[in-house]
């Protein structure tokens, strides 16, 4: 009768297990959804603004760095999901931690594109107006930019 029990209580424990991990396993699935298509936005405010930012190397560069954050992404992403699954993490940090750790690379990038967008703006402004001859001949164009 004791080994009987011992026996239940043996098979109870594994079968908690089991059930724990397959709700793991459905919490991972809903909570990937979500992240996945965050990430899609995250990339995009990390991609954008480095092909505005770096410009040596034509398009070759931009796109091997934000290859490079993609691929950072992912390893985050898998090592949070792995932790998750295993119980190590609540599942929520476990699958958020890859876009909570580039979300400030992402709003530092676009803020830095936006300043050198707005820089770029005022200089370009300032130097049209000292050369103003080479738009006498097209008299069709007109400045996207006005200086008030």
């Amino acid at each position: 009768m004791a080994n009987s029990v011992k026996e239940n209580a043996g098979v109870a424990g594994e079968n908690f297990g089991v059930l724990q991990k397959l709700i793991y396993k459905h919490q991972i699935v809903y909570q990937k959804k979500i992240t996945f298509s965050i990430a899609c936005f995250l990339l995009f405010f990390i991609g954008a603004p480095l092909g505005a930012i770096i410009r040596k190397g034509g398009l070759g560069m931009p796109a091997i760095v934000s290859t490079l954050f993609f691929i950072l992404y992912w390893i985050i992403s898998f090592i949070g999901e792995k932790y998750a699954a295993e119980g190590v993490l609540p599942v929520w940090q476990g699958m958020w931690i890859a876009s909570l750790i580039l979300l400030p690379i992402g709003i530092f990038l676009t803020r830095k594109q936006r300043m050198t967008l707005h820089f770029w703006m005022l200089t370009a402004g300032s130097s049209s107006s000292r050369n103003t001859s080479a738009f006498k001949q097209n008299r069709d164009y007109e400045d996207p930019f006005p200086l008030q």
